[in-house]
C-alpha cells in the first residue's frame, strides 16, 4: 500500500514541478481576483499544439466558429478548421521561417458571408512566425497576417 502512495506522490510532485515548457523570460500573470475563478495564461513558446485565431474583423467569425490550427512538429503536418471547413496539410519550418504547402486539403461546405479563400491565401502567403507572450503571429516578411492564441491558454480554474 505504501508503494502505491509513494508512486502517486512522486507523479503528483513531478507534474507540479514540470516547467520545461515554460518561457522563464516572460512574466506570467497568475494573479486572481476575489471571485471564485482565475485566469491562468500559458507561456508555452513552441509552435507545437493547438491554436485559435484571434478574430480581428466581424467576417473572421461570420460562420459562428473560430478558425483553429494544430501543428505537429514531428510530422510537419497541420490540421484544423477554417471557421467553416476542416483543413489539413504540410508545413515547413526553419528558425522563424514557416511556409504552408499550397495544396491544403479541405472539406467543401458552403460558407456564406465568410471569405474562406482569403483565409487560405493568408496561410499560403505566410513566410515567418513569431510567438510573443503566448500570441502566435503568422507573418509575410514584417507584415502580420493573423494572430493566434493557444486553445488552452485561458483556463478557468476554481480557487
Amino acid at each position: 500500500m505504501n508503494i502505491f502512495i509513494s508512486a502517486a506522490l512522486t507523479i503528483l510532485v513531478a507534474s507540479c514541478n514540470n516547467t520545461s515548457l515554460k518561457d522563464s523570460s516572460s512574466n506570467t500573470d497568475t494573479s486572481s481576483s476575489i471571485t471564485d475563478t482565475a485566469v491562468v495564461q500559458s507561456t508555452n513558446v513552441t509552435l507545437e499544439g493547438a491554436w485559435q485565431l484571434e478574430p480581428v474583423l466581424p467576417s473572421d467569425t461570420a460562420t459562428g466558429k473560430i478558425p483553429t490550427i494544430v501543428f505537429d512538429l514531428a510530422t510537419k503536418k497541420f490540421q484544423g478548421s477554417t471557421g467553416c471547413n476542416k483543413m489539413s496539410g504540410n508545413f515547413y519550418t526553419s528558425g522563424d521561417s514557416i511556409s504552408f504547402n499550397e495544396q491544403i486539403m479541405m472539406t467543401k461546405m458552403a460558407c456564406p458571408g465568410y471569405n474562406e479563400q482569403g483565409f487560405i491565401e493568408s496561410l499560403t502567403k505566410t513566410n515567418r512566425y513569431k510567438i510573443e507572450k503566448g500570441l502566435l503571429q503568422l507573418m509575410q516578411d514584417q507584415t502580420i497576417l493573423s494572430k493566434w492564441i493557444r486553445k488552452d491558454s485561458v483556463v478557468q480554474k476554481k480557487i
